[in-house]
């Protein structure tokens, strides 16, 4: 059990189809976790899966935001490791097979359909970079205008079209990771719920 190893485990992120499959830590910030093992708590370069500091997993947060570490291939030529295999969501081919996600807690099971894949542009500030103004996919809950403006914003950006279609009110997962060679860009999968079945 992850829980036992380490109480700030949250929950587990699977693709049925296999693509990830790894427990979802949360720390009091979004930097402990970033470059650190979640079993041992030593440095670790490609970190940990994690939850955004601001959201409650016991509470019902529109979005619920999960980062994760893109591996270059130069460095690590295992394509498991972290956020990796969510590249190949860049490619229309690759979606089918891996459209839907399933976000297991300690309360309930949650099963979501990705809505949107698409290219965050990002805005460098002092410390780091933050995405654009029409693209904060790193909300934990919208207004109905924002969100508006975020959905037809993330439709000029996105990679292809799901036909999934996204409207005020959804609770949503939102994943993130790089993009090989686009320090300027973040890949954000948008999944959207579909249904929530409690303990």
């Amino acid at each position: 059990d992850d829980e036992n190893i380490n109480g700030d485990v949250q929950a587990v992120l699977v693709f049925p189809s296999g693509l990830i499959h790894q427990p979802v830590l949360q720390g009091t910030d979004n930097d402990h976790y970033l470059y650190t093992d979640w079993q041992t708590g030593d440095s670790l370069a490609y970190g940990s899966i994690m939850m955004d500091y601001q959201n409650n997993i016991h509470q019902d947060d529109m979005n619920t935001i999960i980062y994760g570490h893109y591996c270059y291939t130069g460095y690590y030529e295992d394509r498991t490791l972290a956020f990796t295999p969510l590249s190949q969501l860049l490619e229309k081919a690759n979606y089918e097979a891996n459209k839907y996600v399933v976000l297991v807690t300690d309360d309930n099971i949650r099963y979501y359909e990705i809505a949107s894949v698409y290219g965050c542009p990002m805005v460098d500030v002092e410390g780091g970079q933050v995405a654009a103004d029409d693209y904060q996919f790193n909300l934990v809950d919208y207004s109905e205008d924002y969100f508006n403006t975020y959905v037809n914003a993330i439709k000029q950006q996105e990679y292809y079209d799901t036909g999934v279609e996204l409207t005020y009110g959804d609770r949503l997962l939102s994943l993130q990771t790089c993009i090989e060679n686009h320090n300027e860009l973040r890949e954000i999968v948008v999944c959207k719920e579909l249904k929530r079945v409690s303990f």
